[in-house]
């Protein structure tokens, strides 16, 4: 049985297995010498090509091994089940433009669920509403892309006008994710960051180290989807 994570993004323990996109190939090998299996998905032909291979775009995750998955991660899904998670193939077809493109592009913080209302996947949505979370609604479609939890209550982002709703600071989404209680990791080289400075300070307030990924430039690979987790 696996050790799902309960607040979907934010580890207690290191990540051992991660849902990646085509556009993290890349990186699979520098993954896996952190110790972080990546399962990658399939490429999502109807999406455009900038954002075929990027995972936020075709699974969210509720925590606790819940997971909402577009068609065509079907074989996604089914692995998930065989490990004892639950995935469900939401009836919501993606497009190639917005906003038929963002059903799935929500996020699950603690007991918030952060999204556009109008954009996000109806089924997604009515889940949220029947777990009882907080629906945090944004104008920002791409909601998942531009924010990156690092706590309960605080994320990093880059869009303004969700940084007005969560009244927090930030910077990036789909370049970076927690990969353990007190580590962000970001995919490339943090050192790159023309902003590293003011993310270190923001970090430190928190506890939490930047990682660098490797010594590429940082590249928005879609994010990760965590699975599991070493059990404390």
């Amino acid at each position: 049985m696996k050790h799902f994570l309960k607040n979907p993004f934010l580890p207690d323990s290191d990540l051992k297995e991660i849902i990646v996109g085509a556009a993290a190939e890349p990186f699979i090998n520098d993954f896996n010498a952190l110790g972080i299996k990546t399962i990658v998905g399939d490429s999502e032909k109807a999406l455009q090509t900038p954002v075929r291979g990027h995972i936020d775009m075709s699974v969210m995750s509720f925590g606790s091994g819940l997971y909402y998955l577009s068609k065509t991660q079907r074989r996604i899904g089914e692995w998930i089940d065989s490990v004892g998670g639950k995935a469900v193939i939401d009836d919501e077809n993606l497009g190639y433009e917005y906003p038929f493109d963002v059903p799935f592009n929500c996020v699950v913080i603690g007991n918030d669920f952060i999204c556009n209302s109008k954009t996000v996947s109806p089924q997604i949505l009515g889940v949220a509403i029947s777990r009882n979370l907080r629906i945090i609604d944004v104008k920002q479609g791409y909601t998942k892309c531009s924010l990156c939890p690092v706590r309960e209550n605080v994320v990093i982002t880059d869009d303004s006008g969700i940084e007005k709703v969560l009244l927090n600071n930030g910077f990036i989404g789909g370049c970076s994710a927690m990969i353990s209680r007190d580590i962000l990791l970001f995919f490339g080289n943090f050192e790159m960051h023309s902003d590293k400075d003011r993310i270190k300070s923001f970090l430190q307030n928190y506890g939490i180290t930047p990682q660098s990924l490797n010594g590429d430039v940082l590249t928005d690979i879609g994010s990760i989807i965590p699975l599991s987790e070493q059990q404390l």
